[in-house]
């Protein structure tokens, strides 16, 4: 389960041997200055955690597509400029991850899929496997 926002408020004050309140006031000070920064389209770096960037994503013109379903020759739409916000996870964030066996017990207990014991694996649980297929083709001169 995620972390809430109380949650987290009791484990800073816990840790930080600081009152609920104060830590409140804390975080709610940090959620400002983040927001602010990136407002300012400014890159927010948070300790040795995660790097937020603020990114523009071009326009785009509209274009001749087709339709998956019918095979329907249709127009996709344009889309207008667009701003959006990167996290990008760091040096500390990615040393504390767990291993992949230990992250999908993890997740598939909080997701609920330990309580199915003596079923079949589901297709996601299995291992994926990839195959390429490469054509050749013999240009005759």
């Amino acid at each position: 389960m995620a972390l809430t926002q109380s949650q987290m408020i009791a484990a800073v004050a816990e840790r930080a041997e600081m009152s609920k309140a104060e830590a409140k006031r804390a975080l709610d000070a940090l959620d400002e200055i983040v927001l602010e920064e990136l407002g300012n389209a400014q890159k927010v770096r948070l300790g040795g955690l995660v790097q937020l960037t603020v990114r523009v994503k071009p326009a785009t013109k509209k274009r001749p597509g087709r339709n998956p379903a019918t095979g329907e020759e249709i127009t996709i739409a344009a889309k207008p400029a667009s701003v959006d916000v990167r996290a990008r996870p760091l040096a500390k964030a990615k040393a504390a991850l767990p291993s992949v066996q230990k992250a999908r017990r993890r997740l598939a207990v909080s997701n609920g899929q330990a309580s199915r014991e003596g079923q079949r694996p589901a297709a996601s649980d299995s291992p994926r496997v990839r195959l390429s297929f490469r054509a050749s083709v013999k240009r005759s001169g």
